[in-house]
């Protein structure tokens, strides 16, 4: 992929545009891009295109992006990163002993009503509950509790 320079010989001092090489296999989340209530048309375009397009100023000038610190990059990054989530059906504690008499055949009791959600875990904490679903031939869950969007943040660390 190449990448075009831009010249403005009207604003000297403000740098070119910033080009990203995005790869085919992994496409930004548009899902939680979309959640963002404060969208950036730029950013839309960036998304798509793989490059940001100056926007216009009040004054009718481009508005060259910020290099460093450009947070919604920092931002777009750090939402394509992928984490763990894990469904947990039931959990106990056992002993060592029956642990390593466990064989083939062998049925394990849990204290959970087979009626009860399935715990979503995100960074082995839980984010919502959920029931079980068919997903044509693979397993599902219907998400029917999700915390709001700060635990979930805080449940990755921050």
């Amino acid at each position: 992929m190449s990448e075009t320079t831009q010249a403005s010989t009207a604003e000297p001092t403000a740098p070119a545009p910033v080009s990203e090489v995005t790869s085919a296999s992994t496409p930004p989340p548009r899902e939680q891009a979309a959640a963002t209530a404060d969208r950036d048309p730029a950013i839309d375009r960036e998304s798509e295109t793989g490059t940001r397009e100056p926007k216009a100023t009040p004054s009718g000038r481009s508005a060259a992006p910020v290099i460093a610190g450009d947070a919604p990059e920092e931002v777009r990054r750090l939402l394509r990163l992928r984490v763990p989530v894990i469904t947990q059906l039931a959990s106990r504690q056992m002993p060592i002993g029956t642990i390593r008499k466990l064989s083939i055949g062998t049925i394990l009791e849990f204290d959970k009503s087979i009626d009860q959600p399935l715990k979503l875990l995100v960074n082995n904490q839980c984010v919502g509950k959920g029931d079980a679903v068919r997903v044509g031939e693979r397993f599902g869950l219907l998400i029917n509790h999700i915390e709001d969007r700060a635990a979930r943040i805080r449940c990755l660390g921050g």
